[in-house]
This record gives C-alpha cells, sequence and structure tokens, in this order.
C-alpha cells in the first residue's frame, strides 16, 4: 500500500521559520530563505540566458524582500506555492519535493 505523505499543518512560528506536521508523523522547521533557495520554477532553476547560476543567485539574494513570505497558496492536494515579498509567485512545490528539502534543511530548535 502507498500511503501518500503530505502536511498535515504549516504554521509560521518565527518571522523567518515555518514548522510543517507531517502525516505521518514528522515535525520539521525550516527557513523562508532555504525554501526560496530551493524553489522548483523554470525560472530559478534554468536561470537568465547568458548568467551563470551563481551570478543570479547573487543578484536574486539581494532582491529586497526576497525571503518575506506574504501567503502560501494550496495547489490541489499536491503541492503549495508561496507567494513571496519581491512579487515571485510561480514556484509550485510538490509534496515530494517539499519533504526533501525539508529534511535536508531541517532545523531542531
Amino acid at each position: 500500500m502507498n500511503i501518500e505523505i503530505k502536511p498535515k499543518k504549516i504554521e509560521k512560528i518565527e518571522p523567518d521559520l515555518l514548522k510543517i506536521i507531517w502525516s505521518d508523523g514528522l515535525e520539521t522547521q525550516i527557513e523562508l530563505s532555504a525554501l526560496r533557495d530551493n524553489c522548483p520554477c523554470a525560472q530559478c532553476t534554468t536561470g537568465d540566458k547568458g548568467k551563470s547560476r551563481l551570478a543570479q543567485f547573487v543578484e536574486n539574494s539581494l532582491k529586497e524582500q526576497r525571503n518575506k513570505l506574504l501567503e502560501i497558496k494550496l495547489i490541489g492536494n499536491y503541492a503549495i506555492l508561496p507567494v513571496w515579498g519581491d512579487g515571485h509567485d510561480i514556484g509550485i512545490y510538490r509534496w515530494e519535493h517539499l519533504r526533501e528539502i525539508c529534511v535536508v534543511n531541517n532545523k531542531l530548535k
């Protein structure tokens, strides 16, 4: 039996930290900067033509309100779409991707 693991609850517990409780009982915390750095959208993963990934990262990291989370939209029953303070709102985080980055970047308090 294949049971899909998905978030039961997502909450902002500090200005720059999310807590996610998963359907299998795992609790993770992730900094908003780590969530943003792992945006799966084509713009973030392929970069601007003519710019290296490093140059794009440096340029993007200097954007004002880049890591300010304004809203999280639920996409069906399979993903979330964060809306960021700099206007970026196209990165759809499927449950599998969200879980992976949360486990890798987990912040234990």
